[in-house]
């Protein structure tokens, strides 16, 4: 398969020099060989050229890498981002709108793929005593109270699992 074959690429070139990494350009058909656009090669690939996404991957997966490299500092995690950017690609070809400009949009899936990262890799860290870190506490007491709740009052735990409704049936207030 195509898009494998051009995922694994990314882990065997990882150490490569070089920001533009290899370059394969397709041409319009006809007299003036013109290179094909970024945006034309997409339309291509959503109309089933594998060969156009090859050239948009040798065109930009050592781009993405060394954006993610500069960003996270750890060679390993930028090619698995470059990876996770190029399969979101993939995937979400159908929602690439004709006439939208491709760069902008790959670097969108790149950095969201760098948010998703960091959101999943986040994690609530408890003290010796169970007891979340002092600005997690915070904000969590922030927080609106549930629907159905006056401000301020949280109720119970039976009263926040039956959807702001107390256990005893009666609204507050």
């Amino acid at each position: 398969m195509v898009t494998a074959q051009r995922l694994s690429w990314v882990a065997l070139h990882s150490g490569s020099s070089g920001a533009q990494g290899t370059s394969t350009t397709l041409f319009a058909l006809g007299s003036d060989r013109r290179p094909v656009t970024d945006e034309a090669l997409m339309m291509a690939f959503c109309a089933g050229r594998d060969a156009a996404f090859e050239t948009l991957f040798d065109r930009y997966a050592e781009q993405v890498r060394t954006l993610m490299l500069r960003l996270t500092g750890n060679g390993a995690l930028a090619t698995e981002l470059t990876q996770a950017t190029f399969f979101s690609v993939v995937k979400g070809r159908g929602r690439f709108v004709e006439g939208s400009r491709f760069k902008p949009w790959l670097f969108t899936i790149a950095m969201n793929a760098l948010r998703d990262h960091q959101r999943r890799a986040r994690r609530e860290v408890l003290s010796d005593e169970g007891v979340l870190p002092e600005g997690r506490r915070r904000a969590l007491h922030r927080r609106p109270a549930p629907r159905g709740l006056p401000n301020g009052v949280l109720g119970t735990a039976g009263e926040r699992a039956g959807g702001g409704v107390p256990t005893g049936g009666a609204l507050p207030g």
